[in-house]
């Protein structure tokens, strides 16, 4: 019987149809393995990348805080969770200062991390003097071995498929010379007038022999593709994250946006909400759209995670915002004259940008930049400061030098590192009569040149010693006179001026703390 089958058309014809799918069922093998291994080592590294950053990132605020023991006692516990994890450490020009675990002599990854186990080296630098460097080491035997376990699936589950669709074939062959026989047997005694009537059949029994293979690959397959479309979610649903606390100045902003990006990524409906008597958030969840109770956590912690980091930010925001309006006030207090000055520069200098579309970072750079932008005068003696008189050119020289003095007081404070150019060129003039550099108009940062418009509008509108108030009408008149690329101030800034004026005329109206 298996000899008439081989040699009959329709059994070559099935053992050819046998071998041709072997042959694609060896495409699809190594077609979904090396899919699956290229993936899983991009999620592999994508996660190790984003967990130093974040970790990184929190040690940077610990260090700040001088920190220590904290900083060391979460490097650790993060060590010992995380399977994958070997070792932590920070390093100043390659000695280490923290290190946790065993970083010594391990086998960094080259090329492939799948090859064989190695050690995945992710380094994130922080931005200081001298230069700081967080390396954590992930191992990735655990990768491999799963690796190695969907290999062998797939194997078992190829071997068992293509012996099952073997068995089908030779099944439906003998199916089909059984019916073959049973129509000729029925034909031939038909014409024979043994058979008044030929009894319609089925070709197929009832039922679907590949109903169960097909389901349970589908439902494997659905499964991959579900926990694939998660973890693309939970990485965009991070970035989206930390872009909130760079981006909120406040905690309901934060929220705000957080609630949105739960509903954009996972249709998540939650209630967020600040207790302040309680000084804490409550996150209340409405509709979880089937999100996983394993990922829901995760969710919720990553949120949870975000405060606490928006919390220190604001908090260290305050303390810096703090020192800049102390430093401020004491330029301001070397003479009853310039009480408030500082202050009040700023506050134009706000209104500017904003009229300018400056956006929330550039307008927080140019309030503490005008707030500090006379810092230099600390520098120049107060018989100078308080003279009463027009300055001798000899004193105005020593004046002229307050930028620059000013510059080199800010100069080692990191934080304050975006500010130095408004400190020093707000004094610069587009047609390059200005000092210290004489720069023209191109060449002025566009917030100093605002600083520099705010400062002579609140300048020429105080009473000083040596002069009487102008009128805000006629400053602007002034200014404007004097705006353009061959004059002194610029064109942009002024016309912002302009039409600004009522907010300020506001601003210079309101009496001066004493």
């Amino acid at each position: 019987m298996l000899k008439r089958l081989i040699s009959s058309t329709y059994g070559k014809l099935l053992i050819t149809s046998a071998f041709l799918f072997l042959g694609a069922l060896i495409l699809v093998y190594f077609g979904i393995k090396n899919y699956l291994s290229e993936g899983l080592e991009k999620k592999f590294k994508e996660r190790c990348q984003l967990e130093t950053k974040l970790l990184a990132s929190y040690s940077w605020e610990l260090i700040k805080n001088y920190e220590y023991t904290q900083l060391y006692k979460v490097l650790e516990d993060t060590v010992r969770q995380d399977r994958n994890l070997s070792c932590l450490g920070i390093y100043e020009y390659g000695f280490p200062l923290v290190s946790v675990g065993n970083c010594k002599n391990k086998e960094i990854c080259k090329n492939s991390l799948l090859n064989e186990p190695c050690y995945y080296k992710v380094t994130y630098e922080f931005n200081t003097t001298p230069v700081l460097e967080f390396s954590a080491y992930f191992s990735t035997q655990e990768i491999i071995n799963l690796i190695a376990e969907i290999r062998k699936f797939v194997i078992v589950l190829f071997l068992a498929v293509f012996s099952s669709m073997l068995s089908i074939l030779f099944y439906v062959y003998f199916k089909i010379n059984k019916r073959v026989s049973e129509i000729v047997t029925a034909i031939k005694g038909w014409n024979e007038g043994k058979l008044k009537t030929l009894k319609q059949k089925s070709w197929l029994e009832s039922g679907n022999e590949f109903a169960d293979i097909i389901k349970s690959v589908l439902e494997m397959y659905s499964n991959l593709e579900k926990g694939r479309e998660i973890d693309n979610k939970l990485l965009l649903f991070s970035k989206e994250l930390l872009n909130s606390i760079v981006d909120s100045d406040n905690l309901d902003e934060f929220l705000g946006r957080t609630y949105a990006t739960l509903k954009k990524f996972f249709n998540i409906d939650a209630v967020l909400e600040y207790l302040s008597e309680e000084r804490k958030v409550k996150i209340e969840i409405r509709d979880s759209a089937d999100v996983p109770e394993n990922i829901l956590k995760t969710i919720l912690n990553m949120v949870h995670q975000g405060i606490s980091v928006l919390e220190k930010k604001k908090e260290l925001e305050d303390l810096l915002m703090g020192a800049v309006r102390a430093l401020a006030n004491a330029v301001d207090a070397m003479s009853p004259w310039t009480r408030g000055h500082s202050e009040r520069v700023a506050e134009i200098s706000v209104i500017l940008g904003r009229k300018l579309g400056l956006d929330k970072k550039d307008l927080r750079l140019l309030e503490i930049g005008a707030l500090l932008h006379d810092i230099g005068k600390l520098g120049v003696p107060q018989s100078i400061i308080d003279k009463p008189g027009k300055l001798t050119e000899e004193e105005f020289e020593i004046v002229k030098k307050h930028p620059e003095i000013g510059y080199k007081i800010l100069e080692p404070i990191q934080e304050l590192s975006d500010v130095l150019p408004i400190v020093l060129y707000h004094h610069e003039r587009c047609n390059g009569s200005g000092y210290p550099k004489g720069l023209k108009c191109n060449e002025i940062p566009l917030l100093a040149k605002i600083v520099a418009v705010a400062d002579v509008v609140e300048a020429m509108t105080a009473e000083r010693p040596y002069k009487k108030s102008h009128s805000l009408d006629y400053v602007i008149n002034y200014i404007l006179e004097n705006s353009g690329e061959d004059k002194l101030f610029d064109e942009r800034v002024v016309r912002a001026l302009c039409e600004s004026k009522e907010e300020i005329r506001k601003i210079l109206s309101e009496p001066t703390e004493q």
